[in-house]
């Protein structure tokens, strides 16, 4: 047997040892949590055992595609025994129920890291990726939930990616609000105990506050009596599962804009394109205004949303120009209250520069934006 051989078992055999649980099932069946282990470099190397559910028809249907949950467990469940993953939530579900409609990959965290940390969400990622390519997965309906712990990577991911979700559902977890913006098009079904020490229920209410803010599609359930243990219910709840399958993927592809393509008449004006709905651009107290963004090339554009401080813009036009000399109006704002402006396209329009022309002020402030997001 030769070094590469050896190595090969010695591989396999680990992998087998930390999965910690055994696999019995007839041959080319697979409709049982499978031990898996995936492994590639991001930021730094990522190994994350799994566990992998399919249904127990998976195998005899050959051109059925299914859709696909991402369970994240809690803090509790960290650590390198993947039986422990089985205590919680769906993954427990799944062993008594093997008709269970789902394709459900419940990834471990490993000892001392957390869900949310930027090299683990980009590994959940690939993971998805790797699970996407390889099963009969419908990518139109990719969901993810998790608890507590899991709850928070649930935020995390869906915000890091907005592109890949049909729909969430965080259990008792938190997030950052001033980006909720970017999941504004995904369903969120938020669950939270009232009585919870662990995660306060404030920090789940910032999130669907934040959403509503800026017109997301959110629901809240509040269980009056429930301390941190929200998931039991909400996992048992066979209502949850209908609502996923419910929903299907938003195509709606954003922007990213760099600091050099946009200027404004005064003040810094990237804040406004930063991604972060806690930062904002404000320009002086005089109108008119202008803000123009060099889209770099021609862009067919579907959707723009200004999301408007309180020192808003009452009158406004978009214009679009091929050369930043010939300006063109596209949209025409005579009375608009703040808030959300949500200017639709369709991608009828396609230009390398956008001007926001802003000539009347909604307040004796200056025009004020938390955000402006442009969509493909």
């Amino acid at each position: 047997m030769n070094l590469l051989r050896l190595l090969t078992v010695f591989v396999l055999s680990f992998c087998l040892l930390v999965c910690g649980c055994s696999i019995k099932q007839k041959k080319g069946e697979i409709s049982v949590q499978q031990c898996k282990t995936f492994k590639k470099k991001f930021t730094k190397t990522v190994t994350l055992n799994y566990l992998l559910f399919t249904p127990e028809n998976y195998s005899k249907d050959k051109d059925k595609k299914w859709p696909l949950i991402l369970f994240l467990h809690g803090a509790g469940e960290r650590g390198s025994n993947l039986d422990s993953v089985k205590i919680h939530g769906i993954p427990k579900i799944v062993e008594n129920k093997k008709d269970f409609p789902f394709i459900v990959v419940s990834p471990q965290c490993p000892t001392g890291e957390w869900w949310s940390e930027d090299f683990l969400v980009e590994a959940l990622n690939g993971l998805v990726d790797r699970i996407v390519r390889t099963y009969r997965v419908d990518k139109e309906r990719v969901y993810v939930t998790g608890l507590s712990m899991g709850g928070f990577g649930t935020w995390a991911l869906a915000i890091a990616y907005p592109e890949k979700f049909a729909a969430i559902a965080p259990v008792c977890g938190e997030g950052d609000p001033g980006k909720v913006y970017r999941i504004r098009e995904i369903p969120a079904w938020v669950f939270h105990g009232k009585k919870d020490e662990t995660v306060p229920i404030e920090n789940s209410q910032v999130m669907v506050d934040a959403l509503k803010k800026c017109q997301g599609n959110v629901k809240f359930t509040i269980y009056p009596e429930a301390g941190h243990d929200s998931w039991t219910e909400t996992y048992d709840n066979p209502e949850l599962y209908k609502w996923f399958l419910e929903h299907k993927k938003v195509h709606k592809k954003f922007l990213t804009i760099k600091p050099a393509q946009v200027t404004a008449s005064s003040g810094d004006i990237y804040p406004a394109f930063d991604g972060d709905f806690g930062s904002r651009w404000e320009s002086e107290w005089t109108d008119p205004q202008w803000i123009i963004i060099d889209l770099e090339e021609p862009t067919a554009i579907n959707d723009i949303v200004i999301y408007w401080e309180t020192a808003f813009t009452k009158k406004y036009e978009i214009l679009s120009s091929p050369d930043k000399i010939n300006w063109k109006p596209v949209y025409v704002e005579n009375n608009s209250d703040g808030a959300v402006d949500e200017i639709k396209l369709d991608g009828k329009i396609k230009t390398r520069y956008l001007k926001f022309d802003l000539k009347k002020r909604g307040t004796q402030w200056g025009h004020s934006i938390w955000e402006i997001a442009i969509s493909l």
